[in-house]
């Protein structure tokens, strides 16, 4: 039985772009039901601004304080698009998180309040 997944991956910011497109770089941090309730998928995250903090870990028998700034979350994955069954980023409107044609992305006029579906969605992240 095959059942559709949610996904929250994490790349290193601090990569160059290039070794963070290879797919051994993108970290599954959780899984989750498509379609459950988007709170208790993110309640497994919830610990993770404490590595903004630092936390200090007992790594090889030596305490080590370990920092990892999280730069911001991100979806929209063309494989998370084909799990969705999706057209991808150069499809006509390949996101799903706005409604902007080929034409209209990176216009900066476009009024993603009024057509982006992801405001709250985000917001609520």
């Amino acid at each position: 039985m095959y059942r559709s997944m949610t996904g929250v991956y994490v790349t290193l910011a601090a990569q160059p772009l290039k070794t963070r497109m290879h797919r051994a770089n993108v970290f599954v941090i959780t899984l989750g039901l498509h379609g459950s309730n988007l709170d208790d998928v993110l309640l497994s995250i919830l610990d993770l601004p404490k590595l903004d903090r630092g936390m200090s870990l007992n790594i090889n028998g030596e305490k080590k304080l370990v920092m990892a700034f999280m730069l911001g979350y991100i979806r929209d994955m063309p494989q998370q698009n084909d799990n969705a069954g999706i057209l991808r980023q150069n499809a006509a409107k390949g996101c799903r998180s706005c409604l902007a044609s080929k034409e209209e992305r990176g216009d900066i006029h476009f009024d993603y309040m009024r057509l982006g579906r992801y405001h709250h969605h985000q917001v609520q992240l």
